[in-house]
C-alpha cells in the first residue's frame, strides 16, 4: 500500500473503533481516557490477512473494542480491489500497564 493508501486505512480504523466504543456505555471511562490522553495510535505492520485477524481476535479477547475495516470494489487509479477483504483494522483503549498485542 502506499503511505496515503495507510493513511487513509488507519483513518477508518480510528473511526470504525471510535464508534463502536461510543455505542457502548461500558467503555465510555475508557474512550473518556484515549481522549484525554491525547488519542494516541499505534499502527502496526502486518505480513498478511491472517496476521491482522489473528492481532484483532487476540485484542478482544483481552476484552478490547476491535474494529475491521473491510475492502468495497471501486476503481482506484484504474484498478479495482476485490471486495470483502480485510484492510486494517484497530483496537483500544487498553489501560497502559496491560500489554495486548
Amino acid at each position: 500500500m502506499t503511505a496515503g493508501k495507510v493513511a487513509a486505512q488507519v483513518a477508518h480504523g480510528v473511526l470504525g473503533a471510535y464508534r463502536a466504543i461510543e455505542q457502548e456505555s461500558k467503555h465510555a471511562h475508557a474512550l473518556r481516557a484515549w481522549l484525554d490522553g491525547g488519542e494516541p495510535t499505534i499502527i502496526l505492520g502486518v505480513a498478511d490477512e491472517a496476521q491482522l485477524l489473528e492481532m484483532l481476535a487476540a485484542a478482544r479477547e483481552s476484552g478490547l473494542v476491535t474494529h475491521c475495516v473491510f475492502t468495497v470494489s471501486r476503481t482506484r487509479g484504474g484498478r479495482r480491489s476485490s471486495p470483502g477483504h480485510v484492510r486494517s483494522g484497530a483496537s483500544g483503549r487498553a489501560p497502559s500497564t496491560q500489554s495486548t498485542l
